[in-house]
């Protein structure tokens, strides 16, 4: 269980890290978004990779958050 949580606290501290370097490279915008898809992402990566099943209300959520992701970055 130890090995797990090593993991996790050392993948937590490289996400944290670029998305500190994210901010300080690129414009705040663009950062934003790529962090607000991370729903989209985990949502995604669950169907295509565990086969889960998505229901009608998911299906309108991915498009509302694209729709969002796409009104956020350009205006």
């Amino acid at each position: 269980m130890l090995i797990y949580i090593f993991f996790v606290a050392f993948f937590g501290t490289i996400g944290i890290l670029f998305y500190n370097l994210g901010i300080k490279i690129l414009d705040v915008s663009i950062i934003s978004v790529l962090s607000f898809a991370n729903p989209l992402v985990s949502t995604l990566y669950g169907k295509f990779v565990y086969n889960e099943k998505l229901s009608m209300l998911q299906y309108i959520a991915i498009l509302l958050i694209l729709i969002g992701i796409i009104f956020i970055f350009y205006f």
